[in-house]
């Protein structure tokens, strides 16, 4: 004896069903991309700001002494144009609340954009964490572009790596291409 989804896919109009939901979830697969504006104004019809604002009373990190209700409301429906939000740069911050005597930065750039989109959150938060910097008055004395100096040689057993916003994208936001000029760079250092 046969149990009913066997019977119903074992039918004529499986293949008619089938199509049909694969159809549906395309559809709903694209309504509901990150990226798309039709994704955020439906987010933003069933779930107000308030209703995502992440509770961070028991956090101690930069991110949740700079996050407000109302910088998150205004924020939450950007996207960078790696389709980066604001929801993955805190995500974090969120997940991990810290340790009451250490406060940690709570928040990453998932690409260069994310500090000029997010700037409203950013910079507090390095303002917060690096002593009074602010990346909008001063400017840092440091050239971190790579095509303008030479490799160093590590000290030996030591394997140095810098790492900062140029132009790459960082985090789950990169894409294998982009890594290929830091990729060349470090190979001497790879198999040491």
């Amino acid at each position: 004896m046969a149990n009913p989804l066997s019977r119903v896919m074992s039918g004529r109009n499986t293949a008619l069903m089938l199509a049909s939901v694969g159809a549906g979830a395309l559809a709903s697969g694209y309504m509901f991309t990150e990226g798309s504006a039709a994704a955020a104004a439906e987010r933003r019809r069933l779930y107000p700001p308030s209703a995502d604002f992440p509770d961070l009373r028991k956090h101690n990190n930069c991110m949740a002494s700079a996050l407000t209700p109302s910088m998150y409301a205004h924020l939450r429906d950007k996207v960078t144009p790696n389709n980066w939000t604001l929801d993955q740069c805190i995500q974090t911050g969120v997940d991990n609340p810290g340790h009451p005597f250490i406060k940690t930065v709570g928040m990453v750039a998932g690409d260069e954009e994310s500090y000029e989109v997010f700037a409203e959150i950013f910079d507090p938060v390095i303002k917060d964490r690096h002593n009074g910097y602010d990346p909008r008055t001063m400017k840092h004395p440091t050239d971190l572009d790579a095509s303008k100096h030479s490799r160093p040689e590590p000290a030996p057993g030591l394997h140095p790596l810098r790492t900062a916003r140029g132009g790459a994208c960082c985090g789950d936001c990169t894409v294998w291409s982009e890594g290929r000029p830091y990729r060349t760079l470090l190979q001497p250092w790879r198999n040491e």
